[in-house]
Order: C-alpha cells, then sequence, then structure tokens
C-alpha cells in the first residue's frame, strides 16, 4: 500500500514539473494597457457626434481616452499609433527568438505597421507604430468601410501578436485598451467628392469646347472654311460698302449676282454638315458663308472613338486617384491591371492615327453628333465593331467605378476581360483600315 502510494506521488510530481516546463516555455505576449493616436490628418470636433450608441459605450470601457478629446484619439487611415504595455513581460518575451506584429481590429499589419521607437517610462514600455498604405492596410480599412466607419469613428482594438520562429507557434495579447479608427472625415470626403465632380465636369468641358477628342482638326479641316469667315468679318467691319462690289473683289468672275440664292444653299448645307463634292462649289459655299449676316463657326471634324476611349480611362485614373489621395492623405500605388488597361487604350489610338496618316485617306467629316460619330465609320455606316468596343468599355467602366465605391481602392480587371479589351481594339483597328 505504502508502495502504491509513493508511485502515485511520483506520478503527481513528474506531472507538475511537466506541466511547469509547458508554463516556462510558452511565450506570453504582453497586453496592451494604453493606446495613444498621433494622426496627421485633419479632425473637426463635430466628428464627435457621429458616434453610434455601441462606440458611445465604448468610451465607458477604455481608459485612456479623455470625452472631451475623442477626437484625439482617432486614427485617420494612416498615422502614428503608440501603445503601452508591462516592461517585464515584454522583456521576458525577448529571451526567445521571434517576431511580434501589431494587429488592429485582428488584422493582423506585419509590413504597413511600422516599429519606429519605443521608451520606458517606470515599469512601462511605449511601443510607437507608423501605419502606412498598404495591401494589409487596405484589407483593415475595408472592414472598417463595410462596419460603417467610412467617417463614423468605430472602435480600434490594438493587439500584439509573437510569432516563435523556432516553432512558428503564434501567441496573442488579451485586448485591454481601444481607442477609435475612421478612413477618413466628413470634410475630407466632401473635399474629395467635390474634386471628383471637378475632373469629371472639367472633361466634359474641354470635350465640348475644344477639339482634344475629334479627328485631328489640325490637318483635316479645310482651309476654305477660314477663308470664308475671313471675309465675312472683313464685309461687316466695312460699313456702307457695296457687296456686290466687295465680292467682286475678292472673287472675280467666280461670283454671280444671279447665284445668290444658290451659294446660300450651298453654306446652309455646309453647315448643316453635308460634304461639299466640287471645287466649283467651294467656291459657292465660301461666297454663301461670307454673306451670311448671322454669326457662325467653321463646323468642327467629328468624334473619334479611340481618343474618346483614352480621354474616358485617363479621367477615370486621374480622378479616382484624387478621390483616394484625399480620402487616405496618402496617393495610392496603380495597380497593374489598370496600367494595363490604359496601355491598351492608348496604343489602339495611337495605332488608329498611324494607320490614317499613312493610308493617307485621313479626309474632313464633320460632326453629327458625338453617338452618331463613334459608332458610324468614314463611310457613314454603323460599324458592329465600333458598338463591341464600347460596349466593353462601357462595362468595364462600370466594374471600375463599382469597384472603387465598394472597396475604396483602385479597381482590379480579370486579365481575360483585358485581353477581351485588347482583341476588341484589335477589331476596331482592323476594321477601320479596311473601310472604303
Amino acid at each position: 500500500m505504502n508502495n502504491f502510494i509513493m508511485l502515485v506521488k511520483i506520478l503527481i510530481f513528474i506531472l507538475s514539473f511537466f506541466q511547469f516546463s509547458i508554463a516556462i516555455g510558452d511565450t506570453v505576449v504582453p497586453s496592451i494597457e494604453k493606446v495613444s493616436v498621433k494622426d496627421k490628418g485633419f479632425i473637426l470636433e463635430e466628428d464627435m457626434e457621429f458616434l453610434d450608441g455601441n462606440e458611445k459605450k465604448n468610451i465607458n470601457i477604455t481608459n485612456n481616452i479623455n470625452k472631451s478629446k475623442i477626437s484625439d484619439n482617432i486614427l485617420i487611415s494612416t498615422g502614428d499609433l503608440t501603445v503601452e504595455v508591462d516592461k517585464n513581460a515584454f522583456d521576458r518575451m525577448q529571451d526567445k527568438i521571434g517576431k511580434l506584429t501589431l494587429l488592429i481590429n485582428g488584422i493582423p499589419l506585419p509590413n504597413d505597421a511600422n516599429f519606429i521607437g519605443g521608451q520606458a517610462i517606470g515599469n512601462k514600455l511605449e511601443l510607437r507604430y507608423r501605419i502606412k498604405s498598404g495591401e494589409e492596410t487596405k484589407k483593415l480599412w475595408s472592414t472598417v468601410f463595410l462596419d460603417g466607419g467610412l467617417y463614423h469613428p468605430k472602435t480600434l482594438s490594438p493587439s500584439l501578436q509573437w510569432d516563435e520562429q523556432s516553432s512558428h507557434k503564434i501567441s496573442l495579447s488579451e485586448v485591454k485598451a481601444t481607442s477609435f479608427i475612421t478612413i477618413t472625415t466628413r470634410s475630407q470626403l466632401i473635399l474629395s467628392v467635390f474634386f471628383l465632380i471637378f475632373s469629371v465636369t472639367l472633361i466634359i468641358y474641354l470635350a465640348w469646347k475644344t477639339d482634344i477628342l475629334r479627328d485631328a482638326p489640325d490637318i483635316c479641316i479645310p482651309d476654305w472654311w477660314t477663308r470664308a469667315k475671313r471675309i465675312q468679318l472683313k464685309r461687316i467691319s466695312l460699313k456702307g460698302i457695296n457687296q456686290d462690289e466687295f465680292l467682286s473683289s475678292q472673287f472675280g468672275v467666280s461670283y454671280q449676282k444671279d447665284q445668290i440664292a444658290i451659294y446660300n444653299k450651298l453654306a446652309l448645307d455646309a453647315l448643316a454638315g453635308d460634304l461639299v463634292k466640287s471645287d466649283e462649289d467651294v467656291i459657292g459655299t465660301i461666297i454663301g458663308l461670307a454673306c451670311l449676316e448671322e454669326n457662325w463657326k467653321p463646323l468642327r471634324a467629328s468624334y473619334s472613338l479611340g481618343r474618346t476611349q483614352m480621354a474616358i480611362w485617363f479621367a477615370f485614373s486621374i480622378g479616382v486617384g484624387i478621390f483616394l489621395w484625399i480620402i487616405y492623405a496618402d496617393l495610392p500605388t496603380i495597380n497593374s491591371s489598370l496600367l494595363i488597361l490604359l496601355g491598351i487604350s492608348g496604343s489602339t489610338t495611337a495605332i488608329n492615327l498611324l494607320s490614317d496618316n499613312d493610308s493617307g485617306k485621313k479626309k474632313y467629316l464633320p460632326s453629327k453628333g458625338f453617338w452618331t460619330d463613334i459608332t458610324t465609320g468614314w463611310d457613314d455606316q454603323t460599324k458592329i465593331y465600333r458598338y463591341q468596343s464600347i460596349l466593353i468599355n462601357f462595362l468595364l467602366l462600370l466594374v471600375g467605378i463599382y469597384y472603387v465605391v465598394e472597396q475604396l481602392d483602385y479597381p482590379v480587371f480579370d486579365e481575360t476581360w483585358l485581353i477581351f479589351l485588347g482583341v476588341s481594339g484589335a477589331t476596331y483597328t482592323v476594321g477601320k483600315r479596311l473601310s472604303p
């Protein structure tokens, strides 16, 4: 009996020693006892009003936040985050080889939360991390955004993760202190939307008032438009002069007084977009335009589908860049898929311009309206490959806008759709080349 009791005591001792060894081998990650935020963004005091009921309750359990200065402890996208831990617990953890990583709301940030320094204050240790824009913080911002934290402050729960390199065992600290996090402020959001609308409006204005989206107007618009306008302005400025004598001095025998009605008709036809077919009609059109009393402008060339596509994607990239830059206070990196899309659009336009110049078939085609111009070819016939190109670009543009609104980041397009866009651009180029 005594031997049995002795055997039980030995087993209990062995088990106790084994458990003690395990406890000694475990890495206890010190808990974060205090959190403070140093943010480079601007915050309005009125942001305090946007805390919902759950967030207001968190104020009572947060031991380091003064209710009157909530805005001083809100991390707005990027900035510096200082966490306070027990120095002795931290020193014990350093006895083993491993890596310490900061987590925010459960999202590990090994690369986007850089440790920049620390200082010991008594038995406490302050660790300062700089949160920067990257793939890891994009995941964090997407979760905050889905939780309604675009500009409403949400709870920021920091914790530390210890990855023991010898065994790859991961240990997490307990969350004891919290702060607040939001992606942007209401003022920054309004400012970003304003600049986005301004950029789109500017592109539309330039497209309407200038020839940036039209087919090489400096090359293909006939000179007789300028000549007719110059003669008209000179005739109007010479008050009291006999019109017949003036026109005879400008056009010689080509001007016939009894042909005024024909000249006027040719002028009105030209302003309506009908092409002038012969040299005699050109002279008659110039005379008719010079005789008009109302002010008129040379009929501008047709809109170019290739230039329009390139301008839309360029405006999209710049507009989204400004929008995200103001929201995050940091200019995000353009991903490769959007660069490929811009390259496809730009190369398609460049090849079409070279093709037109090499073939020598670039001619003056008056604009008949934006939609008609981009859907019809030089033969004034509707082209199916133009509709195909328009549909694909419009679909990708809608997907891109939806992605930006949902993810607050540059869109990522699947490579198969980019190949589809490239095939569509090649079809458009070949079809334009083969058009009579």
